[in-house]
């Protein structure tokens, strides 16, 4: 038995120590990471240098760190429980946060449980390269625009898109201090086509005809032409999509909500009557070659669709992300899977012994009865479809066009006729 001791002694520890690492790893909770981005907690365009803190409420390891170019900071391995973060130069109260146990990167906007209310606009994160660095140029001292710190603007200036930028029109026709990011405007024709830059820390209010103050991220205007209609198109925005992307789209609308109770729109379109004779169309939605087909052929019509000579579908409605519950086909043919539902309170009429030409002006269903009938439906053409092979005795039903009819024969015929 001794000379086994050694070995079970050895086995011994090993257990113990297998038990130790157990009771270890089971008392370390969950620890996330979590990252702080500056443009979640402010709209101030230049977020880099800032100083981000976390601060336990009680105990525990503070967490500093400062702003990249991007205005994010990486916090690895923050331990569970609440914190408060302070962002420096942004004007931002101390907000309190709780981390919960997780092994998942968390954004820190997500952990706010103290009042707040997150910005809103355009995210400094989601810009394009040429607009980040356009924003980290540009600033505001009593009320003048600064390019690197100095003046670009004021007075009449003009702002051209010359050499596809945008920059200060100089009468002699060279240029200096122009802006270095290009804001391309394709196709212009307007010698002022890139009409200012409005660089503002609170969005400037602007009448619209539903509300009264609507806050402006982007406003495009284009005027041309004179006392008359000419040839040309005004267009205020144009959004293109296009080279190698997965999705290309060239114009996104998203609104999202901050608060209960709002109403949010993602893209709206209006056609000002104001008293015009010609055509509106609310919104025009077509499937095109670009470059090779017409100009479109317009009607007035709220929403006007037209799939060209492709064929695709006009109309596709889908629920869960790809279930098509309604459609109109490319030849005009309407489908939904729940079937018509008819809401038509057109008082029904009653028909003559020989029969009854439709005048509600939509389609219509012919209810009779008698004995021996004979019934001939016509369509709007009044062209004769169909003739029952064998006359009828009883109850049957017959469907009509606008305008169509059917010719009925035979003994104590009556009925009813209503629309649907």
């Amino acid at each position: 038995m001794k000379r086994f001791y050694p070995r079970l002694k050895r086995t011994g520890l090993f257990l113990s120590l297998i038990a130790s690492l157990a009771l270890l790893y089971a008392a370390d909770p969950k620890i996330p990471n979590v990252t702080v981005t500056v443009s979640d907690f402010t709209l101030d365009y230049a977020p880099d240098g800032k100083t981000v803190t976390l601060m336990p409420a009680s105990g525990g390891s503070t967490f500093s760190g400062t702003s990249d170019s991007d205005g994010v900071v990486n916090f690895l391995r923050v331990t569970p429980g609440q914190y408060t973060l302070t962002i420096s130069g942004i004007g931002l109260d101390p907000l309190t946060l709780q981390v919960p146990n997780s092994t998942n990167d968390i954004s820190a906007s997500n952990l706010v449980i103290s009042a707040w209310t997150p910005p809103s606009g355009a995210r400094y994160a989601g810009a394009t390269d040429n607009l980040r660095d356009l924003s980290r140029r540009l600033s505001i001292v009593d009320d003048a625009l600064l390019l690197d710190g100095a003046a670009v603007g004021g007075g009449d200036t003009v702002w051209t898109n010359e050499g596809n930028q945008i920059h200060p029109s100089y009468s002699g026709g060279t240029t200096t201090n122009v802006v270095s990011s290009k804001l391309l405007v394709h196709g212009a024709t307007y010698s002022n086509a890139g009409d200012f830059i409005n660089y503002s820390t609170n969005a400037d209010s602007l009448g619209w005809a539903y509300y009264s103050d609507v806050a402006i991220g982007v406003f495009g205007e284009a005027s041309g032409g004179g006392g008359t209609v000419n040839a040309g198109a005004n267009v205020g925005v144009y959004g293109y999509g296009g080279n190698r992307g997965n999705v290309n789209a060239g114009a996104v609308g998203f609104a999202e909500s901050t608060r209960n109770g709002q109403t949010n729109i993602g893209v709206v379109a209006t056609a000002a009557l104001e008293g015009n004779s010609g055509v509106l169309v609310g919104l025009y939605a077509e499937v095109d070659d670009p470059g090779y087909g017409d100009d479109p052929q317009l009607e007035s019509a709220v929403l006007l669709l037209d799939n060209r000579a492709s064929a695709v579908p006009l109309i596709a409605a889908r629920t869960n992300n790809g279930t098509t519950v309604f459609s109109v086909a490319a030849s005009g043919l309407a489908s939904s899977v729940a079937g018509f539902k008819s809401t038509d309170t057109t008082v029904a009429v009653s028909i003559a012994t020989t029969g009854w030409t439709n005048t509600f002006g939509k389609n219509a269903v012919v209810y009779y009865d008698g004995t021996a009938v004979t019934a001939i439906v016509k369509n709007n053409a009044g062209t004769a479809v169909y003739t029952n092979a064998a006359a009828l005795t009883g109850m049957s039903s017959i469907l009509l066009q606008p305008s169509g009819a059917v010719i009925l024969s035979g003994t104590g015929v009556k009925g009813r006729a209503t629309p649907f």
